[in-house]
């Protein structure tokens, strides 16, 4: 494998009105790989995560698949905004999912700063 650190690029922003804030339970898939100037063989990619004003105490977890848990990647509580790094395999589409292990809504931000090949 080879690393490729790259600026960063915001692939995924729920606070603006073009998407909608994780809802409680949800996974959201999220293109990587073929997107953002991350190249189509991109196996895994490194980042910042960060969850913001969310309604509800949780936790939001990073999988290359639908989340079958337990895991965490970030923990909150009501109203925080809170980040951290991360690192995720890709699933063979290019993408990885979110999911909210929250009973309320969260707004996520995602923003890649390193890709696998």
């Amino acid at each position: 494998m080879s690393t490729t650190f790259i600026t960063p690029i915001r692939i995924l922003d729920t606070r603006y009105p073009t998407d909608a804030p994780l809802q409680p339970g949800e996974d959201r898939k999220v293109q990587v790989a073929g997107a953002n100037r991350i190249p189509t063989n991109a196996v895994g990619v490194a980042g910042d995560l960060a969850v913001a004003n969310p309604t509800n105490n949780g936790w939001l977890a990073l999988t290359p698949t639908k989340w079958v848990g337990p895991s965490s990647n970030i923990n909150f509580l009501p109203g925080q905004t809170v980040a951290n790094g991360f690192t995720v395999g890709l699933y063979p589409d290019g993408t990885f999912s979110i999911h909210n292990g929250s009973g309320g809504t969260a707004h996520v931000v995602v923003d890649i700063t390193a890709y696998d090949i």
